[in-house]
């Protein structure tokens, strides 16, 4: 649905376009259809993934509890007091 807002590989994305998403239509390469709302280099909060597709991938940069981490492994759905193993403290 237009107006939208949804996390696609660690950053924010509005629905521009109001459409049936497709598997294969990746928001960094569809501008027509999705605003990319995170500017760079901006390290956002730490949030509880609600699914595999919205996991940390290695190299995702979060903060949590005021400190910034860094995921050192995929698929990291735990925070990293949960699964401190995940996590690399920048």
């Amino acid at each position: 649905k237009e107006d939208e807002i949804f996390k696609y590989e660690n950053k924010l994305y509005k629905v521009i376009q109001e459409h049936t998403s497709q598997e294969d239509w990746i928001p960094s390469e569809l501008p027509a259809l999705y605003l990319n709302m995170m500017p760079e280099n901006v390290i956002p909060e730490w949030v509880q993934p609600a699914m595999a597709e919205d996991a940390y991938s290695i190299g995702d940069k979060v903060i949590f509890e005021g400190e910034v981490y860094e995921s050192i492994i995929g698929g990291n759905t735990w925070s990293p007091t949960d699964y401190p193993q995940g996590w690399k403290l920048i």
